[in-house]
C-alpha cells in the first residue's frame, strides 16, 4: 500500500510511502531538532535508526512489497510543549526521501 504520488521527477509519476519520525524530548525543552537538523540530519536519521531499526525495517520492507518507487521521512516535533505532556499541535522540520532498496 503506497501513501501517495509524486509527480515532480519529469513528469513521471512515482509511487511513495510518506512516514513520520517523532522527537522524543525527555527533558520536554527546547527542540534539538530544530537546532541540528539543517546541519546535522545525517546524525539525526542514524540514531533514528539506532533507537527505532524495527520500526525503519517494516517501513522499508513495506515499501519495497508495496512496490513504491520512494519513501519519505518526514521530521516531526512538537510545536509547542507543555510541562503536563501535552502539545497544543505538530510542526514538521524537514523531510527526506529513499528509494526503499537503497535505503
Amino acid at each position: 500500500e503506497s501513501s501517495g504520488i509524486n509527480a515532480e521527477y519529469g513528469g513521471e509519476e512515482k509511487y511513495m510511502n510518506i512516514k513520520a519520525l517523532n522527537e522524543w524530548d525527555l527533558k520536554g525543552g527546547a527542540s534539538e531538532w530544530r537546532q541540528k537538523l539543517d546541519t546535522q540530519r545525517g546524525d539525526i536519521l542514524t540514531t533514528e535508526m539506532k533507537n527505532n531499526k524495527c520500526k525503519l525495517a517494516k517501513w522499508t520492507v513495506s515499501s519495497i512489497l508495496a512496490g513504491s518507487d520512494l519513501l519519505k521521512f518526514g521530521y516531526v516535533t512538537r510545536s509547542m510543549p507543555r510541562s503536563s505532556g501535552e502539545s497544543i499541535g505538530h510542526s514538521i522540520l524537514g523531510t527526506q526521501e529513499f528509494i526503499p532498496k537503497q535505503f
